[in-house]
C-alpha cells in the first residue's frame, strides 16, 4: 500500500489528506498559522478530527516537535505535505 499523502493546500483536500493519515496511521507534516504569528511547520501523528461546540472543526494529533498529544483548529491549517520517515505514534481518542 502506497502511504505517500498528496501535498495540499485546500481545505477539503487538507480534511481529506487528515482523514487519510489517521486511518493510514501515517504522520505528516501541515503548516499551521494562528493569528498574528508566522506559520510553524508542525510533524504530527494525526488521531482524529472532530467538531468543537462553536462549530469549528478540530484535529487531535500527537505533535512528534512538542513531544504531547494537541489539537489544531482545521481552518488554522494552511497545507500539509508528506513527512519525513518516522514512526506513528497513537494517541487517546475522545470520548464522545
Amino acid at each position: 500500500m502506497d502511504t505517500r499523502i498528496l501535498e495540499t493546500n485546500e481545505s477539503a483536500g487538507i480534511t481529506a489528506t487528515l482523514d487519510y493519515a489517521a486511518s493510514a496511521r501515517v504522520p505528516i507534516m501541515l503548516v499551521y498559522e494562528k493569528p498574528d504569528e508566522e506559520p510553524q511547520h508542525r510533524l504530527i501523528s494525526p488521531s482524529e478530527v472532530w467538531e468543537a461546540k462553536d462549530s469549528s472543526l478540530i484535529l487531535s494529533a500527537y505533535d512528534h516537535g512538542r513531544e504531547e498529544p494537541r489539537s489544531f483548529r482545521l481552518d488554522r491549517i494552511i497545507r500539509t505535505y508528506d513527512a519525513p520517515d518516522v514512526e506513528y505514534v497513537e494517541i487517546e481518542r475522545r470520548q464522545s
